[in-house]
């Protein structure tokens, strides 16, 4: 194989590390913000919060929106069962 496309995917496997690792650390944040939702009786589901974290990221990344929303979209999925 070409030695220019193993490199690069070289790289690709150490972002998706990266990727998963970070994830992972996200959503031991979200298990600890739902214990204190709970403990405070606040609802898991925050439309204004999510709705800020999408408008961030939207204006951090030229990546397509659609793409980001969907991401998004599973994360805060994720992290919404996590709190439960």
């Amino acid at each position: 194989m070409d030695k220019d496309i193993e490199k690069l995917r070289r790289e690709i496997n150490n972002i998706d590390q990266d990727l998963v690792s970070l994830l992972a650390k996200r959503f031991q944040l979200t298990s600890q913000i739902g214990a204190i939702k709970r403990e405070k009786g606040l609802d898991v589901f925050d439309k204004n919060r999510e709705q800020e974290i999408l408008e961030k990221w939207l204006q951090v990344s030229d990546l397509e929106p659609e793409f980001l929303k969907n991401i998004l979209n599973l994360i805060l999925s994720e992290s919404k069962k996590r709190q439960s």
